[in-house]
């Protein structure tokens, strides 16, 4: 008897035009609802197979559910879709302008030329404006308490990290088919060390290696949110369906 839910089921949601996360969520809904319902009809008396029968009737055709859920997935698709490209393009944009736009507009340089130099090809300017050493500075600034004030700490070491968390949410929900972590990781990467090589050339940022590897664990973080709510959810749908 189970058989019949399950082939009832797989026939609404299998060739739905959705992604298999989406496919598998519907199915595990449909399937509890189906259980609850076919429940009250033996608490009522009747037998497991008139209750699944019942049950199933009661649901309606299963083309007609189809073409229902497909109507309602694409208008749902294409609301969240469009609300999510919104929101990623204006935090990249915001992203760019904080970084690099407003520095460049404002020449509030964090780009220092030490005495005696004047080009920035010198490698005492290398020097004194690049990190090469991974977590080298990281390091100093949460050891420096006495030397830099908390705003600077906080803004070089943890805020690298929350700046880059929206990046990992957004692609791993713009790009669920191909947002493995080591997509996430080499895109933050590049993103970032994209930013620190046009603050330097352009004289308005030091160039870090730490900076990288930061706003790297932020967007990591990021997609680690989004994948941890999912399972929480289909956890707990499962736990649903277990135990009602």
């Amino acid at each position: 008897m189970a058989n019949n839910i399950e082939q009832f089921v797989h026939r609404i949601v299998d060739q739905l035009n959705c992604d298999s996360r989406e496919k598998e969520d519907l199915a595990e809904e449909l399937t509890y609802h189906l259980q609850q319902r076919i429940d009250d009809y033996l608490n009522e008396g009747f037998t497991e197979e008139e209750a699944i029968q019942k049950s199933i009737a009661e649901f309606g055709d299963d083309q007609t559910l189809k073409v229902g859920f497909q109507n309602a997935f694409a208008r749902y698709t294409t609301i969240l879709n469009v609300s999510l490209w919104i929101g990623y393009v204006i935090y990249l944009i915001s992203i760019l302008y904080e970084l690099i736009l407003s520095r460049f507009w404002s020449r509030n340089s964090l780009f220092y030329f030490p005495p005696g130099t004047d080009s920035i090809w010198q490698i005492e300017v290398w020097k004194i404006n690049a990190n090469f050493i991974p977590l080298q500075n990281t390091i100093n600034y949460l050891t420096g308490i006495e030397r830099y004030n908390l705003d600077i700490i906080l803004y070089n070491t943890f805020g690298n990290v929350l700046i880059f968390i929206p990046l990992g949410i957004f692609i791993a929900l713009l790009f669920k088919k191909v947002a493995r972590l080591s997509i996430i990781t080499l895109f933050a990467m590049s993103l970032s060390t994209y930013i620190e090589v046009t603050q330097f050339f352009l004289q308005i940022g030091q160039l870090d290696i730490d900076d990288v590897l930061l706003n790297t664990l932020g967007a990591m973080l990021g997609y680690f949110l989004v994948r941890g709510i999912e399972i929480s959810i289909k956890s707990y749908k499962k736990a649903r369906a277990l135990y009602g």
